[in-house]
This record gives structure tokens, C-alpha cells and sequence, in this order.
């Protein structure tokens, strides 16, 4: 396991980076990070701990096992996503409101586990980190905006209408600061990037979070451009071409859509990443949770964590192996669904 260790104050912490690879429950998690404890004591010598697993990392929602120091901090599967924080959301208030500040000053190692490296996942471990090396930087108030703003755009996966506080300036701040992710995520190299250059990337995205409360941020220029593939009954699929186009899909009255990048894969196969999305819990013609059961049908992917998934708002398909259906079938496979609920 790819493993990055950085000494803040007293406490070790190790950035431990699977890409794509998930645990399929709470449980299967506990269990390993019980045995880690088990062998590092037997290895190194009994030491406080803490395990902190984020954002998909384990499938299901946040949970916490205070005597053996583990937790999940997630809000993807099983929950009302609308409702629940983003994971840098539920850190933050853990952190302000809930005294993890000194459940984390009080061991001596901090085990982060990770699959991914997006803007969420960079923001949570930056938080992590500022808290043991200058707390008071969590206090500054372009810090709560910036994770205000994330916290808004990871609950509907980018697919909202913003408030007037987050005014375009703003956004092409923080567009500057998530660039490192950004531009993958555009490419198609994120379903390819190793532990190492993850690393890079939640690595730059702190530095450009420091710089921006340091007022010494660039911008980049809002980025709505996306291309329409095809259009459905109430939904599109379709085609980002900027950093910025769930936000103008949302302006533009689009309600659902389906979003994907092709790729090939370590064999040289081609797969595709898709998401799904819709704006609100409250519509009825594409219900997510019952579509992920057709979609894993389809793809022979049914046990986690090599499936579709993901909660009532946002879906995606199996990230370790991406999918195998073509465009043209996923937007057979959902046309198919949105008709049959309208009968």
C-alpha cells in the first residue's frame, strides 16, 4: 500500500493512497485496521492511532469506532445526499464544533486512507492537516467560504445554483485553487493516475489553498463549455468541456444528465467513467437508486465494490474497472427507465 508519511508537531501522519480501490463495507474496514494495529504493535511498539478513512473509501456512510480510534467519513452510499455534509464538511465541523481537534493532538499516528484525490477528498486532508500544524488557520474566514463552496458543490455533485455570496470572482479563485484536479478529471486521466501523482495533486491543491488565504491566488476564467450528445425524456447526455459545466448546465434549466469520459485501460481496452446526476431528490422520472440495480444487471458488476453506485442524486459507474457499455447503450439503459416510470 503506497504509504506517504509527514511529521506534524508529534503526530505522524501517513497518507495510505489505493486509487479506485474501495472496502465494500464498514466492517471489512474495522477488521484490517484492527489487524494493522495488531502487527504495527508487534513491530514497532503500542502507539495511539488513529484511522480515518474518506470519501468512498469505504462504501457506506460515516461511522466511528472511538475505542479502537477508527472512523469512515463519507457521504455517498446510504444516506439522503442532500442532507449530509460532503466528507471536508463533516471534518470541518468535527474539527470546530465536536472536539476531533483533541482526539487528533492526542495520538500519535493518523492513518488517512484515500482512493481518490478530488476536490473534496484534497479539502478534508487539507483540514486534517492545518489542524495539527495551525489550527487557527480553519478559524480564517476565506477558509469557511472556500469550504463553505465546496461543501455546496460536493452535496450536489456540481449541479446547482449558487447563491449570490458565491459571486463569479470567487468562483475563478477557487477555480484556480481545484485546477490540479480539474484538468485530469477534463482528459480522462484520473481513471489512470497512480498513488504517486494523487499525491501531487492533494499535495498542490494545499498549496494553492494557502496561497489563496494568503491573497496570493490566481484565477481561471469560468469554464461552462459542454457539448450535448443526445437528448432524453427530461435528461442529456452529455460531454464537459470546462471546469465549470454542471454549474451552467444547472443555469441553463438542465434538470438530469449523463456525463462520461472514455479511456483505455492498463490492457489497452476501452472503458468509460459515467455519472449520473439529477438536481433534486424530488424528481420522480429518474430515480436513481433503482436505476444502479438496472445499470449493475447490465454491466454483470454486482458486488461492491466493483459496481455502480452512489446515493439519491449522483451515481457512477464501478471506478476500480470503469464500464464496458458503450454511450449509446447507457443512454438505451436510462431512456428505457425515465419511459417505463412515466407509463
Amino acid at each position: 500500500m503506497p504509504k506517504v508519511q509527514e511529521l506534524h508537531e508529534r503526530v505522524q501522519v501517513s497518507l495510505d493512497i489505493e486509487p479506485r480501490k474501495k472496502f465494500k463495507n464498514w466492517e471489512e474496514y474495522r477488521e484490517r485496521c484492527l489487524a494493522e494495529n495488531e502487527r504495527l504493535d508487534q513491530a514497532n511498539g503500542k502507539a495511539k492511532r488513529l484511522w480515518l478513512a474518506l470519501d468512498g473509501r469505504v462504501i457506506g456512510p460515516t461511522q466511528r469506532d472511538p475505542e479502537h480510534g477508527i472512523a469512515n467519513f463519507n457521504h455517498h452510499e446510504g444516506v439522503d445526499r442532500s442532507s449530509t455534509r460532503s466528507t471536508c464538511g463533516q471534518m470541518m465541523f468535527e474539527i470546530q464544533f465536536m472536539d476531533m481537534l483533541a482526539v487528533l493532538k492526542g495520538v500519535e499516528e493518523l492513518h488517512i486512507d484515500l482512493e481518490d484525490c478530488d476536490q473534496d477528498v484534497s479539502t478534508a486532508v487539507a483540514i486534517l492537516r492545518l489542524a495539527l500544524k495551525d489550527p487557527e488557520m480553519l478559524e480564517h474566514p476565506l477558509f469557511a467560504k472556500l469550504v463553505a463552496y465546496e461543501d455546496a458543490m460536493d452535496i450536489s455533485g456540481g449541479f446547482c445554483r449558487l447563491p449570490k455570496q458565491f459571486d463569479r470572482n470567487f468562483i475563478e479563485q477557487i477555480n484556480w485553487v481545484f485546477e490540479p484536479y480539474e484538468q485530469p478529471a477534463l482528459s480522462g486521466k484520473i481513471p489512470r493516475m497512480s498513488a504517486e501523482e494523487m499525491q501531487g495533486v492533494i499535495d498542490l491543491i494545499q498549496k494553492r489553498i494557502l496561497a489563496f488565504l494568503d491573497g496570493k491566488q490566481e484565477r481561471k476564467p469560468f469554464d461552462g463549455r459542454y457539448e450535448v450528445i443526445r437528448n432524453g425524456s427530461g435528461w442529456s447526455m452529455v460531454k464537459f468541456q470546462g471546469q465549470n459545466a454542471r454549474l451552467q448546465m444547472a443555469m441553463e434549466g438542465i434538470s438530469a444528465y449523463c456525463s462520461f469520459v472514455e479511456y483505455k485501460n492498463d490492457e489497452g481496452e476501452t472503458r468509460y467513467r459515467y455519472t449520473i446526476g439529477r438536481n433534486s431528490a424530488w424528481q420522480r422520472h429518474l430515480l436513481l437508486p433503482e436505476l444502479v440495480t438496472i445499470l449493475n444487471e447490465r454491466e454483470g458488476t454486482l458486488q461492491p465494490p466493483r459496481c455502480w453506485g452512489g446515493g439519491d442524486t449522483i451515481i457512477g459507474s464501478p471506478r476500480e474497472e470503469g464500464s464496458k457499455q458503450r454511450p449509446e447503450e447507457i443512454y438505451q439503459i436510462i431512456e428505457e427507465f425515465v419511459q417505463a416510470k412515466s407509463l
